[in-house]
């Protein structure tokens, strides 16, 4: 991805933070933005006030291995049918179908799916498996970060939205998974965690994108990270109680 192409995003991301802070209804929330606000809540508002900075190592790989994904998923697209028939296939027929680098859009959660595969689980429920990729923890044995976990939840939630269905007579699963999901293929382990979706999810993450809102427009209220560790990794150079990080100027 060119320079200019990761600035127009971010631009439409700084954007896209500003509306949602307006409370319009209209506004979507990116779907991305919960795994930012279980690492730094702070992090959101700096964005929103037009702060930038350069994209880490991991997220340059990230960037790279996505367009190699969607490569290939266009690659095949013509070919193959769309989520909306794999839908009614999988439903009516129990037929199995998966898809990578797929867009959702449910209620305001906005975002893009890495992988997703529907079909009929053990008990023979219908059944999405939402799958987002992620870097497994550096710790031996230790599972995705909550903040992960949440983002899983998230686009689990917009399927919901999209396809009730599955929410209510079937099943839809939120899983984060440490290997690249490639279209229509390679789905056998690399799951790190999964969960299936409930109401108590769906009524947490809805909670938190209100608390977004509420920190967006009032970024005093902005809690701080529940690991000091976290802030020497922060893009923006700064650590929280150092004196040189803007959330420590700004509650001045």
């Amino acid at each position: 991805m060119l320079d200019n192409d990761r600035g127009r995003i971010k631009a439409d991301e700084r954007e896209a933070l500003r509306w949602f802070a307006t409370g319009d209804p209209d506004a979507r929330f990116w779907i991305s933005w919960l795994e930012e606000q279980g690492f730094c809540e702070y992090k959101l508002c700096l964005r929103r006030r037009g702060a930038v900075a350069p994209d880490s190592d991991s997220v340059r790989v990230g960037i790279i291995a996505h367009e190699t994904i969607k490569r290939e998923h266009d690659a095949l697209a013509g070919a193959e049918m769309t989520v909306e028939d794999a839908v009614v296939q999988a439903i009516g027929l129990g037929e199995s179908s998966t898809f990578a680098e797929y867009p959702v859009m449910g209620g305001c959660l906005s975002g893009i799916v890495d992988g997703l595969v529907l079909g009929r689980n053990s008990a023979g429920l219908d059944t999405a498996w939402v799958v987002d990729n992620k870097t497994r923890p550096r710790t031996i044995g230790m599972g995705p970060h909550y903040s992960q976990q949440r983002q899983a939840l998230g686009y689990a939630i917009a399927w919901a939205k999209m396809y009730p269905v599955y929410f209510e007579s079937g099943s839809i699963v939120a899983v984060v998974r440490d290997k690249m999901f490639l279209p229509r293929h390679d789905l056998r382990g690399g799951w790190m965690w999964e969960a299936v979706l409930t109401n108590d999810h769906i009524r947490d993450v809805l909670e938190t994108v209100d608390w977004v809102r509420l920190i967006l427009t009032d970024p005093s209220q902005a809690r701080d990270t529940q690991s000091k560790g976290k802030c020497s990794g922060c893009e923006y150079g700064h650590r929280v109680g150092t004196g040189d990080c803007d959330r420590d100027k700004s509650l001045a």
